[in-house]
């Protein structure tokens, strides 16, 4: 709420208790997840009325698969919920990484890039198709909850591990499809290493 953590607690809080009328009167309330079928049944949601209806790439969106790099991408935006500068922060610097995406962010993104970063700002989607497709993993760093984002899809498609932190929802994802690996805050450097060997 208005760009505070802080203040966002007492109007979460208030509303975890009011009913809402909308989905009060919904049979069906679809999900991307399991996660947040967990997160909206914590917050009162009848489990009967969840049901996960799972994203999808559109056939001109999945990438060829390719042979698979040396390095790691991200794509998103550029925002504190997705863990880019914190990403930044613990990325061990011989693993390359590409960054992709725009958002308030980006200028200290840009900063923070070390040698072997390279932040390509918007791209169009066939670059970034054609970059999942060539690259050693996809890189997950999201410290909100996430749902079933697009880009998990679309690295999946082009025949790309993934590399979730724990705090989102995609290292669940990961988990049960074995698409990747989980990765810790406090262990992420030794984390990305063991994936750019692994995958």
């Amino acid at each position: 709420y208005r760009g505070s953590a802080l203040a966002t607690l007492p109007v979460a809080l208030s509303r975890r208790f009011v009913e809402d009328e909308v989905i009060s009167a919904c049979h069906r309330l679809a999900v991307l997840s399991p996660s947040m079928a967990d997160s909206s049944a914590g917050l009162g949601v009848e489990r009967a009325k969840l049901v996960e209806v799972t994203n999808f790439v559109p056939p001109d969106r999945a990438a060829e698969p390719g042979c698979g790099g040396e390095g790691f991408a991200f794509v998103g935006r550029l925002t504190p919920e997705k863990g880019v500068v914190d990403l930044l922060r613990a990325w061990p610097v011989e693993v390359p990484l590409t960054i992709v995406g725009t958002g308030p962010d980006e200028a200290a993104v840009r900063q923070m890039a070390r040698p072997g970063t390279t932040v390509l700002g918007a791209v169009a989607p066939a670059e970034v198709q054609a970059l999942l497709g060539r690259c050693r993993g996809l890189v997950v760093p999201s410290t909100w909850a996430e749902g079933l984002p697009l880009v998990y899809l679309e690295a999946l498609a082009a025949g790309t591990p993934v590399l979730a932190l724990d705090t989102n929802g995609v290292a669940d994802l990961v988990r049960r499809d074995g698409s990747g690996a989980t990765a810790t805050w406090g262990t992420l450097a030794s984390d990305v290493r063991a994936a750019a060997e692994g995958f």
